[in-house]
């Protein structure tokens, strides 16, 4: 069987991939030796050479003006060619080379003693033998400390509001009904943001205030109920406790240090969780008679065959609206007499005829159907 062997002869392919991942610094990357590589296409690259250097600089986070970096980079190379001459050129690269190949031979032996110095070793224990530990709190109940806790929620709910009420009850102490009771101790908070700006938005917040799943040990929704218009905080995943009462709160225009912020207000506990408010229906809690018609119109747009039956309708519009029976009727007879809905009768399979109600735009059906 035929061995697959890495190709390490200076200038290949494999040799120059190598080469890249001792590269550290800018002046290393786009030197004289990364265009003598880069130089080196052969028609077994799986990548182009140019793009390796361009994807290394990335990585290691040389970004800024990165196309004119590569741009004169690749000029400067070819202007020392030309201006010292080939022979010349190539017994400066030999030397580069040489140098590249001793340090990264030393910094082998190294890992190489490393490694014989401190072998990697692995002792199985019975768990009898494991003692049981406390878990310790962020947030008593709520966030364990020294565990990742993952916060999803829609866009505009407040989740870098309510970060900022946790952040300062976290360096503060500052208890809230989010937070009523006062942290064992205070510390510090790093903050990685790459949407709000430090000194308009976070500052001003913080002075008044299924892989990623499984990873979590605490799991919070935010979300907002459809028909209170409160946003809510659902604890959905707690692997150390009884998951918390979910928040109930809203967001309140506030100024800190003369600029217009906002800041999270708690309002309320309740036991409904995050898939109950997405299932909720909305509550229509208008009750006139233009509204209820309306209604009708939405209700019939929305089945699949543009009708319902008389008393199905009249229950679904009264379930919804909380309106009277008479309000219902009322709607209806002027829906049809502006020729927007009709009333039909069907005969059933049993026999039996039972009346519909139906959009004006929709055909006539092939069962027995009378014009009430």
């Amino acid at each position: 069987m035929q061995k697959n062997m890495t190709d390490r002869t200076p200038g290949s392919y494999d040799d120059f991939v190598a080469y890249l991942g001792t590269v550290r610094t800018e002046e290393e990357l786009f030197s004289r030796l990364t265009y003598w590589f880069a130089g080196q296409n052969r028609p077994e690259d799986v990548l182009s050479r140019s793009e390796l250097v361009e994807a290394r600089a990335k990585e290691l986070g040389f970004w800024q003006g990165l196309t004119f970096r590569m741009e004169r980079w690749l000029t400067d190379g070819k202007s020392e060619l030309e201006a010292v001459g080939r022979e010349e050129f190539q017994s400066r690269i030999a030397e580069d080379y040489a140098a590249y190949r001793e340090k990264a031979d030393a910094a082998r032996a190294r890992f190489r003693d490393r490694r014989r110095a401190a072998p990697l070793s692995f002792t199985p224990d019975c768990l009898e033998n494991v003692p049981i530990q406390n878990v310790s709190w962020l947030v008593e109940g709520l966030l364990p400390m020294g565990e990742v806790s993952l916060l999803g929620a829609d866009g505009g709910t407040g989740k870098g509001i309510w970060q900022a009420q946790l952040i300062a009850y976290v360096t503060a102490g500052r208890t809230s009904g989010f937070f009523p009771q006062p942290p064992e101790k205070t510390g510090s908070v790093l903050i990685f943001s790459g949407e709000d700006d430090p000194g308009k938005v976070l500052k001003a917040r913080l002075a008044d205030s299924s892989d990623i799943w499984d990873i979590a040990r605490s799991v919070l929704m935010m979300g907002r109920d459809k028909n209170s218009e409160k946003l809510y905080l659902s604890h959905e995943k707690s692997s150390y406790s009884a998951p918390a009462r979910t928040a109930l709160l809203h967001i309140e225009q506030a100024k800190v240090e003369g600029v217009t912020t906002a800041v999270a207000v708690f309002d309320s506990r309740t036991d409904k969780k995050d898939a109950d408010f997405v299932e909720e229906r909305r509550v229509r809690t208008a009750q006139t008679k233009e509204d209820t018609a309306q209604t009708i119109l939405d209700i019939l747009s929305e089945s699949k065959t543009a009708s319902m039956g008389s008393e199905e309708l009249c229950a679904e519009v009264l379930k919804q609206m909380n309106c009277s029976k008479r309000t219902f009727d009322n709607a209806r007879a002027e829906l049809k007499q502006a020729g927007k809905i009709k009333t039909v009768k069907l005969r059933e399979r049993d026999g039996r005829n039972k009346n519909y109600i139906m959009l004006s735009y929709c055909g006539e059906t092939s069962c027995d159907v009378r014009n009430i």
